[in-house]
């Protein structure tokens, strides 16, 4: 498939823009479908469903997150930062594939159609911002300790040697 995709890196982006572009698009065509009235009158079942369509997934990502074995994670990775974000990237919902799949079936203009897409625009809107919140506290813990490896760097210079640093040493005992 070379020939279909662009082999200039600012192609490949303008063509990611463009794919974007019409996401967007669709989704907004989608929501303009949206029974506002609908949505106003059954506001307490869209709430529900959509409040359990992300409870549950976001707790049982991070339950799998939390017992994961170590070797998925990384080497400076905190199980916790860990099993949080799996479990906020299991919440969020594919908006645009359940849009096209309810336009497909016929089901958008229907009530089980508009109250499906108010949940899952709903679970989105939270995810979205609880994945933000995750990445910037993931920035935050980043950038402290990149502080504290650029002072150790300095220190290392004004000595004018690194000190050393040891391994950790894998012994296996015989009993």
């Amino acid at each position: 498939f070379a020939w279909l995709w662009p082999a200039d890196g600012s192609q490949k982006q303008l063509l990611d823009v463009v794919s974007q572009i019409g996401v967007l698009l669709f989704v907004g065509i989608s929501g303009a479908h949206l029974d506002v009235r609908l949505v106003r009158r059954r506001g307490r079942t869209v709430a529900a469903v959509g409040g359990l369509a992300l409870a549950l997934p976001i707790g049982l990502g991070i339950l799998v997150g939390h017992n994961l074995p170590a070797s998925f994670l990384g080497p400076n990775a905190r199980r916790a930062s860990f099993a949080l974000l799996g479990g906020v990237v299991m919440g969020v919902s594919a908006l645009p594939v359940i849009a096209k799949t309810l336009t497909d079936l016929r089901m958008l203009h229907r009530d089980v159609g508009q109250l499906t897409l108010a949940s899952a625009a709903m679970d989105d809107v939270v995810a979205w911002l609880l994945l933000s919140v995750g990445a910037w506290l993931g920035y935050q813990f980043v950038r402290q300790n990149g502080r504290i490896l650029l002072r150790l760097e300095a220190i290392e210079k004004r000595l004018g040697a690194r000190p050393p640093v040891q391994q950790p040493q894998l012994v296996l005992r015989r009993q």
